[in-house]
């Protein structure tokens, strides 16, 4: 059985993790070789030879579920020593382990890197180096194989203490590098983005739902208790129709409770209170007496507004009721009582008339129809919890 020996080596991780596309992904790695007989691999004349680079998981199991990362690359040996860069190979090729090994490198569908961010992300790897002696015979890996390790600095910057303002650019970030998984709650607060930070070329088309936001920011945007009118005849998601219904106090009504509270009705046994019932009924800005006084004259009046529904507000109040009514008033129509009168002087032989102008009222003929309206059209109105 032939033997390669390797009797030093030394290996840096240049690029581990990539940050950017302007950083190479290899390894830089030299090593000295001899032969089974102690002789130095091209010692008078340099030689070239194919070696076959390897990332396990194990120290010396080669299952492919160890194997992390292979290539292969034509080296120049001379009087033993070699330099070479792991990452520049090609795909190794045929099934020198028992199966293919294209997978797990530049020979993949879709390509992998020596410095892509899966190769080194376990606790233990190990490099594996073969080196074809030049025959047709199956070549052994090199034994022991090397663990990879960490200077002392990178051990310390095993988790980044600080990174400078700016240290991290926008062209260092992969596309999707960051994704919302690895975005803490709350990390990215107003003071973290300096002004005009995210623009709106920045911001992807739909990128942005309100699934995304904040309920502060949904609650913000249109609080509880907001209504508006609404074409539809079932409510949007987080809206309910204003339709007089019965809600709890507590719960998924809580921060509408908290808006309007008893104002459309209520029931405190029970720790209920009434959305507003709209229907049928228009909409009137609350006259709030000092403020708004003559506006709404009756509303003051004994019995003029009325609770919506049972425990709701009444008189000068937000949710009260008023039903329709004329603005009191007169209609006057004249016409004589009787017609004409004469009389008849016998001795004169004279004839004198005189009309009397005496008036009385009438009631005229009923028109129109069950109510006084302007021009409307039917709208659902909705209202935010």
């Amino acid at each position: 059985m032939k033997k390669i020996l390797l009797i030093a080596a030394a290996f840096s991780l240049i690029q581990s993790a990539r940050a950017a596309a302007a950083v190479p992904d290899a390894i830089s790695y030299q090593g000295r070789a001899l032969s089974s007989t102690g002789a130095l691999i091209g010692l008078t004349t340099p030689v070239n030879r194919t070696v076959t680079f390897r990332i396990w998981n194990h120290a010396t199991n080669q299952l492919l579920e160890n194997l992390v990362y292979s290539e292969q690359q034509v080296v120049t040996i001379a009087d033993g020593e070699f330099s070479v860069l792991v990452g520049q190979g090609s795909p190794t090729s045929g099934t020198p382990l028992g199966f293919a090994e294209t997978t797990k490198g530049p020979g993949a569908t879709i390509p992998l890197k020596v410095g892509a961010v899966s190769i080194f992300d376990g606790a233990s790897r190990y490099l594996g180096v073969t080196i074809d002696d030049g025959t047709a015979a199956v070549d052994n890996e090199i034994s022991p194989r090397q663990q990879f390790v960490s200077s002392s600095y990178a051990m310390r910057a095993k988790v980044a203490e600080s990174v400078d303002s700016l240290a991290i650019s926008t062209a260092m970030l992969q596309a999707n590098a960051v994704t919302t998984a690895q975005i803490s709650d709350a990390a990215i607060t107003t003071a973290k983005l300096a002004s005009n930070a995210v623009t709106t070329s920045q911001v992807v088309d739909s990128a942005v739902t309100l699934a995304k936001l904040a309920a502060e920011v949904k609650q913000t945007l249109c609080p509880p208790g907001s209504v508006m009118a609404y074409m539809g005849t079932t409510a949007p998601a987080g809206w309910l129709l204003c339709n007089g219904a019965s809600l709890n106090r507590v719960g998924t009504y809580a921060s509408l409770f908290a808006a309007i509270g008893t104002s459309c009705g209520g029931k405190t046994n029970d720790n209920t209170f009434n959305v507003p019932d709209f229907r049928g009924r228009f909409l009137r800005g609350w006259n709030a007496s000092a403020t708004g006084a003559g506006r709404d004259p009756d509303a003051a009046a004994a019995g003029s507004r009325i609770e919506m529904a049972t425990g709701g507000n009444s008189g000068d109040a937000i949710g009260s009721l008023q039903f329709d009514i004329f603005k009191a008033h007169t209609h006057l129509s004249y016409y004589p009582t009787t017609g004409y009168t004469a009389s008849y002087n016998n001795g004169a032989e004279s004839l004198s008339a005189s009309r009397n102008n005496a008036t009385t009222s009438r009631t005229s003929e009923t028109t129109g129809g069950l109510e006084t309206r302007p021009v409307n059209v039917s709208v659902n109105y909705i209202i935010k919890y």
